[in-house]
């Protein structure tokens, strides 16, 4: 037995796959979603599409703003009351209405996990406004997602 050699690890199956990476853009829409009323969210996104570290923030007034807006988004994230819920809840969702180039593809479509008006945060609808100005984060590779995304 000892001179048979170990047989391979066959991997996490496609499937898996998939409910890890829809998971993960649940969650990163979670984000999203909380962050809404703060100008963070579109500041990740010019800095995951810059690439380059941005050292200049504007005047001071400006610069006060966003230490301003990071430290209520500091206390949104902190209270992970519902998190859970609402990944679960998305990601529920997202199985439902995500759509593969092929059989073997472990990411969706980016234009089949858009969130549209209809979409729900916590029982609450978005409303016109809101949903317009959320991002589909994998199109827009929102918090550098296709980084972590399991292929």
């Amino acid at each position: 037995m000892e001179a048979e050699p170990a047989p391979e690890f066959p991997g996490v199956s496609i499937e898996a796959r998939r409910a890890i990476n829809l998971a993960t853009i649940a969650y990163a829409e979670v984000l999203c979603l909380r962050l809404a009323d703060t100008p963070l969210v579109a500041l990740a996104r010019e800095a995951t599409a810059r690439r380059e570290v941005a050292d200049a923030y504007g005047e001071r007034p400006a610069c006060e703003r966003l230490i301003a807006d990071v430290a209520r988004a500091r206390a949104t994230l902190s209270s992970k009351a519902s998190v859970a819920q609402d990944v679960k809840g998305r990601a529920e969702r997202l199985k439902a209405i995500a759509r593969y180039r092929n059989g073997a593809d472990t990411t969706p479509v980016p234009e089949s996990v858009a969130i549209v008006e209809s979409d729900v945060l916590a029982g609450e609808p978005l409303g016109g406004k809101r949903a317009a100005r959320m991002p589909n984060v994998l199109a827009e590779d929102t918090w550098d997602l296709f980084r972590v995304l399991l292929r």
